[in-house]
């Protein structure tokens, strides 16, 4: 599973706040480092990539709506 260097800092935080909310804000603040910031529909879109690396490993990122995402283990 390969993460391009977005993708890693956003599952860098995510991973730092397991089952907590991360705001929208949160990770634009974090990617604001990066040469280009997400829009909004690219965040989206990032997350979807990350979600179908995950998801082999047990682990899965839940939306809520509107505000940010959180990191949770799939559970059987």
């Amino acid at each position: 599973m390969a993460l391009s260097p977005v993708q890693a800092k956003i599952v860098e935080c995510l991973i730092q706040n397991p089952g907590a909310l991360v705001s929208r804000a949160d990770l634009v603040a974090r990617l604001s480092e990066e040469p280009s910031t997400p829009t909004r529909n690219a965040l989206d879109l990032h997350v979807t990539r990350i979600r179908r690396k995950l998801t082999p490993l047990g682990l899965t990122i839940k939306a809520v709506r509107g505000r940010g995402y959180r990191l949770h283990a799939v559970e059987d």
